[in-house]
């Protein structure tokens, strides 16, 4: 019986052999909070560690991933990107995020776009405060890839003992040439939706069989923007 997880497990294989020779990215430096009385440190958003958080979005073109998978027929209704917060809004200012001017993962992208296995369609990235889980916002993001599809969805990065990342995300399109899948008007809707701890290195990766996330935090310094040499 085939297994579901194979087509999952050879897409993270040849993306991590893409990036290896890129070389280690930006170290991560982030220490907890000293824990406040019943609940979450009471620090001042302005005191607050800062981070750059980066990420790619992409497009998968193997027609035989995800033929296993069942996929939903809609995007749901309270999805968390459906009220995240944009930079244009704001909530933005007032949760203290503002655009990265500074992007560290363009050979990453560089190397994205000349790989037959995927395509990138977005690159974006915001200066966020470390806030704990309770209270950090999910971050909007959007892309376009005309009729190959579209991609919607949030992205929350949150500071409590750990550093974490929680991504909701979601491909609307039709599957990629030569699969046999069929969808529904509107297009099939790819669903990733998931949650881990950052590493010390900075960087994790999100994926599902049709499209995937590279998501990148950094510490930065709070006077000058920048990442700590």
């Amino acid at each position: 019986m085939p297994d579901p997880s194979a087509p999952r497990r050879r897409l993270a294989g040849r993306l991590l052999a893409l990036l290896l020779p890129l070389g280690a990215l930006a170290p991560l430096h982030a220490r907890p909070f000293p824990p406040g009385p019943g609940g979450p440190p009471a620090i001042p958003l302005a005191h607050r560690k800062l981070f750059a958080l980066e990420i790619i979005a992409f497009r998968g073109r193997d027609p035989a991933a995800g033929r296993h998978e069942i996929w939903p027929k809609r995007l749901p209704p309270n999805a968390p990107f459906r009220h995240a917060v944009t930079l244009t809004g704001t909530r933005a200012f007032l949760f203290g995020v503002r655009p990265l001017l500074h992007d560290a993962l363009d050979g990453v992208w560089q190397s994205l776009t000349v790989s037959a296995p995927y395509h990138p369609v977005l690159h974006t990235g915001w200066i966020v405060p470390g806030l704990p889980i309770s209270v950090a916002p999910y971050l909007a993001f959007s892309g376009n890839d005309g009729k190959a599809g579209r991609l919607v969805g949030a992205v929350r990065l949150s500071l409590n003992r750990y550093l974490h990342a929680a991504v909701d995300a979601y491909w609307i399109g039709p599957p990629p040439a030569g699969s046999s899948e069929t969808c529904p008007a509107a297009g099939c809707v790819y669903p990733l939706v998931e949650a881990m701890k950052i590493p010390e290195g900075g960087l994790v990766y999100f994926d599902n069989p049709r499209f995937g996330i590279l998501l990148e935090a950094r510490l930065i310094h709070p006077r000058s923007g920048q990442t700590p040499g």
